[in-house]
C-alpha cells in the first residue's frame, strides 16, 4: 500500500503540478474533507470492511507521507532536471497539503492513543509510547514549517531566518520515519511479513534521499 499510493501521489503532482500551482485552495479543500470523511467514519460511524480499506490510506497517513516524499526529493533532484523545474515552484503548496492531510491521522490516532494514556500508560506498549512523544516532537516542527509556508509569513520574514527554519524539514523527515518504525514494530506480532516489507519499504526511501541529497553530490565534486 505505501508503494502505491507513493506513486500515485507523485503522478497526480506530476500532472496536476500547473493547476496546483494556479489553483491550490480546490486541492487544500480537498485534503480538509477526506480528512473530514474519515474522522466521521472513524468515530461517528459503523462502516463495512471495504470502506475501512478504503480509508487506511487515510488513516496510515500515507498521502501525508508520500507528499512529503515528494517534497523532499524535489530538493535533492539536479538543478538541471526538468522534473525539478516542473515540481519546484509548487513545493510550498505540496508542503501544505501534506500538513492538512496530517491532521486526519493524528486527529484519528492521537486522540485516541492519548485518551488511554491518560487513563493508564500502562496500557500502551513501550515502542507505542515512544512513537506518540516521536510524534509529538515531529508535529512542533510540522507546525512551524506549515506556518512559514504561507507567503504571507514568508514575505515578512527575514530570508537568512526562514531559510534556518527550514532547516528544520531534515530532522522532521528523519524522525517521520523513527516514528513509523516504533509503530510498526508491535504490530510484526500478528503481521510479521506485513510489517517487515513496510519498514523496508520506509528505510529504502529514506536511503535513498540521504544518497540523492548528501552521498552523490559529494561524488559529483570529487569527480
Amino acid at each position: 500500500m505505501v508503494l502505491i499510493t507513493l506513486a500515485l501521489v507523485s503522478l497526480v503532482v506530476t500532472a496536476c503540478s500547473s493547476l496546483i500551482k494556479k489553483h491550490p485552495v480546490p486541492f487544500y479543500a480537498l485534503a480538509l474533507a477526506l480528512d473530514a470523511v474519515y474522522l466521521f467514519f472513524r468515530f461517528f460511524a459503523s462502516y463495512s470492511p471495504l470502506v475501512l480499506s478504503a480509508l487506511q490510506v487515510m488513516q496510515k497517513g500515507l498521502i501525508a507521507y508520500a507528499l512529503f516524499v515528494v517534497v523532499m526529493f524535489i530538493g535533492a533532484l539536479d538543478e538541471s532536471s526538468r522534473l525539478r523545474a516542473r515540481l519546484y515552484p509548487i513545493r510550498g503548496e505540496l508542503s501544505l497539503l501534506g500538513c492538512l492531510f496530517v491532521l486526519g491521522h493524528v486527529g484519528g490516532y492521537l486522540t485516541s492513543y492519548l485518551m488511554t494514556l491518560l487513563r493508564d500508560s500502562g496500557v500502551i506498549p513501550p515502542s507505542v509510547l515512544a512513537s506518540i512523544l516521536v510524534s509529538l516532537a515531529s508535529l512542533v516542527l510540522l507546525l512551524v514549517l506549515g506556518f512559514t509556508t504561507f507567503t504571507f509569513v514568508r514575505s515578512r520574514m527575514n530570508p537568512t531566518i526562514w531559510k534556518r527554519i527550514q532547516r528544520l524539514s531534515y530532522p522532521f523527515f528523519g524522525l517521520i520515519h523513527v516514528h513509523l518504525a516504533l509503530m510498526l514494530v508491535p504490530t510484526m506480532r500478528n503481521d510479521a511479513a506485513g510489517s517487515a516489507l513496510s519498514l523496508a519499504v520506509y528505510a529504502v526511501v529514506l536511503i535513498a534521499y540521504v544518497f540523492a541529497r548528501l552521498v552523490r553530490p559529494r561524488l559529483k565534486r570529487a569527480r
